[in-house]
């Protein structure tokens, strides 16, 4: 776990980042083994809204970030944004 300083524009907190789990994501970028670690953003920490933020980063030295997901227990339920194309 790490806790780093984050801001919205408007507020500022000291965020933590906990690694959870190692995982291998397909998405229509490819195939990546990846480390899923969950940002706790939620919950009047920076957004007033209950939920939970996960990010998949690839497990290698570059970190890319591979797949966001953000569970509301309302209304809208799941959004999960995957990488498509990467760049180099």
């Amino acid at each position: 776990s790490i806790t780093l300083p984050i801001s919205d524009g408007k507020k500022f907190a000291d965020v933590k980042i906990s690694a959870l789990d190692r995982e291998e994501i397909n998405t229509p970028a490819g195939k990546f083994k990846t480390i899923r670690h969950e940002v706790f953003l939620m919950n009047n920490v920076i957004y007033g809204r209950r939920g939970r933020v996960y990010v998949w980063l690839t497990d290698d030295e570059r970190r890319v970030p591979v797949q966001i997901r953000v569970r509301l227990p309302v209304l809208i339920g799941t959004i999960t944004l995957q990488l498509v194309k990467e760049e180099k």
